[in-house]
């Protein structure tokens, strides 16, 4: 599919920004499903991961949880579709009952992951929120290289990461983290609690997959330093120059070639 714009337009003549809150979509779950889509819709800056999607094309959100970038992606862009991938069982049980009721038909549908699984396919985005942390320093900047790989020309590579700065804030994010993962057991992971990478690794893992890189703070009013890194893969004309350079130079090689041996003038 077409990679698109990312995502400042309309839907019909509703801003991406007046969509409601996804969270409506799961009345349905239990209780405790209900007050973590909730906290996260309050405290993490999800609409500027979806605006950093293009607009329309199929789009892989991986670590997708309850699937609440999945399900928000989708209502804002009609020309969306939305594959969410997690490892826990339960959220995506609840993901999907939560698409079920928002409508979505096969807009959005959520693919079970064994540990250690990486992204396939080829994609016009691949986002990454909240779960770099979840893995071993060499699995994050394999996962980061998988994704990268996984992109149509064009396509975006989103990461909505954890600064170390404000300090403040990277202690809070800290704390905040490890009582889900080690207390509420809310966050599954089978690799431990790890430190997030940070934006200038994740820029530079990007850098070296090939892809041009711009870095989004977002964390003004918000108590945790959020941070989005977004990655482009070059188009086809982009990733086309170099070889039209070359193939230039080997026409005048073969002209010089085709002079030498015709004693100085072209036979024709």
């Amino acid at each position: 599919m077409e990679t698109g714009t990312p995502g400042t337009g309309t839907v019909g003549s509703t801003t991406a920004g007046t969509v409601p809150s996804p969270t409506r979509h799961f009345a349905g779950a239990d209780r405790r499903a209900r007050a973590h889509v909730r906290t996260r819709w309050a405290m993490a800056p999800l609409r500027s991961v979806t605006a950093a999607l293009p607009d329309e094309g199929d789009i892989l959100d991986w670590g997708c949880g309850h699937g609440l970038v999945a399900l928000l992606a989708a209502e804002e862009r009609p020309g969306r579709s939305v594959v969410g991938a997690d490892i826990d069982v339960d959220k995506l049980e609840t993901a999907r009952r939560a698409a079920t009721a928002a409508g979505f038909g096969d807009r959005v549908t959520f693919w079970d992951l064994v540990d250690g699984e990486l992204p396939v396919g080829t994609w016009d985005a691949v986002a990454i929120v909240d779960m770099l942390y979840l893995l071993a320093p060499d699995a994050q900047e394999q996962l980061v290289h998988e994704a990268a790989a996984c992109l149509a020309p064009g396509g975006v590579l989103v990461v909505k990461d954890l600064d170390d700065r404000p300090r403040l804030k990277a202690w809070l994010a800290a704390v905040q983290e490890a009582i889900s993962v080690r207390v509420t057991r809310i966050t599954a992971t089978a690799d431990g609690l790890h430190r997030p990478p940070g934006p200038a690794r994740v820029e530079r893992w990007m850098a070296a997959a090939g892809l041009a890189t711009e870095r989004q703070p977002c964390h003004r009013g918000h108590h945790v330093p959020h941070v989005l890194v977004v990655g482009t893969k070059p188009t086809v004309d982009q990733a086309g120059a170099p070889r039209r350079t070359t193939d230039a130079l080997t026409l005048v090689h073969l002209c010089m070639a085709v002079l030498s041996e015709s004693g100085g003038t072209f036979p024709f």
